[in-house]
């Protein structure tokens, strides 16, 4: 986190490949793509390289079934991260953070499996399982 001005989980529509591009919401996501605002003149965001990947050399995701996710604040495909782990969403790319306002966290679930369900908390980036810190 500490290496990048912004971070985001981007989520891909259903049928769509995983990519960095930011845009509306939609109600079922397909897979994700962990990116990173680049240190270019005109910063833009941009795969992270994974060295662990098998089969590609970024952090792509795709699934076979839904995401959804609920966030008070957040209705975009994705879920920004600043420099120090706060979740929010960015106004453009790489710029224009907004923190997670909601003292409540944001659900993440996964629509097949909705057991496997994760919570995302306001100003730490916290994760819980259950909800519960």
């Amino acid at each position: 986190m500490g290496h990048f001005t912004y971070t985001a989980v981007v989520f891909s529509a259903s049928g769509s490949l995983p990519s960095c591009n930011l845009g509306s919401s939609a109600t079922s996501y397909s897979g994700y793509a962990v990116c990173a605002c680049n240190g270019a003149v005109t910063p833009a965001l941009e795969p992270l390289t994974n060295p662990l990947a098998q089969t590609t050399n970024n952090f792509y995701v795709a699934m076979d079934y839904g995401i959804n996710y609920s966030a008070p604040g957040i209705s975009a495909n994705y879920i920004a991260f600043n420099s120090t782990g706060e979740p929010g969403t960015l106004s453009s790319s790489c710029s224009g953070f907004t923190s997670l306002s909601s003292p409540s966290p944001a659900k993440i679930s996964f629509g097949a499996l909705p057991s496997q369900s994760f919570y995302l908390y306001p100003n730490t980036g916290l994760v819980s399982y259950n909800g519960n810190l």
